[in-house]
């Protein structure tokens, strides 16, 4: 489900949902893993409503980089020149 105010986000979903398909990711992996494998990013901060959560995300940590590297390269080629208002919370105006 997707709120109207960011229906333009469907179509990258769609993307994304692709490329993990193809390297056989899913989200949860895929978004946490390219933010894992960013040098720029020090920390990651992650809620959880369960302790079966918390494992997932855990089983995700232990998956190897290399892995990973050429869904990172792929996602990373994809998504060049999203539009601000999709990648900026602060820009999501509820209609």
């Amino acid at each position: 489900r997707m709120p109207d105010h960011l229906a333009g986000v469907k179509k990258y979903l769609k993307e994304f949902d692709e490329i993990i398909k193809k390297h056989g990711f899913n989200r949860l992996a895929a978004s946490f893993l390219f933010s894992f494998m960013n040098p720029s990013i020090d920390y990651m901060v992650f809620g959880v409503d369960s302790l079966e959560q918390l494992n997932e995300i855990i089983n995700v940590t232990k998956i190897k980089k290399e892995s990973f590297s050429a869904c990172l390269k792929e996602l990373g080629q994809s998504f060049i020149g999203v539009e601000k208002n999709i990648i900026s919370p602060n820009l999501w105006i509820l209609k």
